[in-house]
């Protein structure tokens, strides 16, 4: 199991450099509390967020898909329910038009 983690307040409007060093820190300070409580390599998937643009949204959408077992399936019922929709919607329209 992959262990999501979110890195928030990373104002996008700092260099990429700064950011990428934050990063690493933040990585390296977990690593280091992880190997003291004698956890080695424990795979932590790391997202910068930010309230200034929409990686916030991003991030909780790739942690929370990982998190449904049946995500292919919920994907195939919803994408059917769309063309459903839209194939009843769009003759509704046809009907009106003629």
């Amino acid at each position: 199991m992959v262990y999501p983690a979110t890195i928030n307040k990373v104002n996008p409007k700092n260099k990429v450099g700064l950011i990428v060093d934050i990063k690493r820190d933040i990585q390296q300070r977990i690593g280091d509390e992880l190997a003291d409580e004698g956890l080695v390599d424990v795979p932590i998937e790391y997202h910068m967020t930010s309230i200034f643009d929409h990686s916030i949204f991003e991030a909780f959408s790739k942690i929370i898909q990982k998190l449904i077992p049946q995500l292919h399936t919920l994907q195939d019922l919803l994408n059917n329910l769309v063309d459903v929709y839209f194939t009843e919607a769009s003759s509704d329209l046809d009907d009106g038009y003629t």
